[in-house]
């Protein structure tokens, strides 16, 4: 269970590893939602383009965010879909890229689920309630039963041709097998997820980090404030450990809706626009 393996740290500062962690070093690159935003919606909103991206946004996230409240269990299953798809997407491409992205999306969700069951099961029944292990049970099944050989397959496959995205795969699921889930996730999602999407972001804009912070301040800083009034809520009844697990779980659900749409359709208008 939570702190027994590799000589980790116990619950407590794991559960500190994981909120300072997302909040100071996963957030900013969703904070820079507002630039895709801007991107979309100022053809068809001119300079007001600010009002219809809050009002999505805001409405994206608290739909999310209801959902999950009325019915944890779909709210879990959808957030761990849409995470699935997302963190496949980044640094994916090539001839195999639906089994590609499959494999890569997986890694920081069925990995855990297989490696540490107690630790999955608990952690689920706390943001989704006892019906939360089902979830964990259809990973460690039809779900694994799926990832496992796409897994092997792209890693066999990238070997010899892009050494270095199967090395780090590879390395991605050691870490998720090795060390607890919410250790695991917090080193996947502020060293690799997050970082990337910077990366990019700079590359594309040909920005430098700190002024990439700068930009993603004041939206890192409103999240950071939601998160801190749901955990407010959540705490009630609940230990500090467990309402902050949850706080941040479904916080990075709210949040991911609104990002990966507002990505998606960004990325699309780009092509649209390199086309001839």
């Amino acid at each position: 269970m939570f702190g027994t393996v590799l000589g980790e740290p116990d619950l407590p500062m794991q559960v500190a590893v994981l909120v300072a962690g997302v909040v100071l070093v996963g957030t900013p690159h969703g904070g820079l939602d507002h630039r895709a935003g801007r991107e979309v919606l100022t053809p068809s909103f001119g300079a007001a383009w600010p009002l219809p991206f809050a009002g999505a946004y805001i409405g994206a996230a608290a739909a999310m965010v209801a959902l999950w409240c009325a019915l944890p269990v779909v709210g879990l299953a959808l957030f761990l879909a849409l995470s699935w798809a997302h963190f496949g997407e980044a640094n994916s491409h090539g001839a195999w890229l639906v089994v590609e992205r499959f494999a890569r999306g997986g890694i920081p969700i069925v990995a855990p689920a297989l490696a540490h069951p107690g630790d999955i099961d608990m952690i689920f029944g706390w943001m989704a309630g006892t019906d939360g292990a089902a979830l964990a049970t259809i990973l460690r099944g039809p779900a694994a039963w799926a990832w496992v050989p796409a897994l092997v397959a792209y890693l066999t496959r990238t070997a010899l041709t892009r050494a270095s995205a199967s090395l780090e795969s590879a390395a991605l699921t050691a870490v998720a097998v090795a060390l607890s889930p919410l250790l695991s996730f917090t080193l996947f999602f502020c060293l690799v997820h997050a970082p990337r999407a910077m990366i990019e972001a700079g590359r594309e804009t040909g920005e430098s980090p700190l002024h990439l912070l700068r930009n993603a301040a004041p939206l890192s800083f409103a999240a950071a404030a939601m998160a801190a009034a749901g955990y407010t809520l959540l705490v009630d009844g609940a230990t500090p450990e467990v309402a902050a697990v949850r706080t941040v779980f479904i916080w990075l659900a709210a949040l991911t809706v609104p990002h990966m749409l507002l990505t998606s359709i960004a990325a699309r208008a780009r092509q649209g626009r390199r086309r001839p």
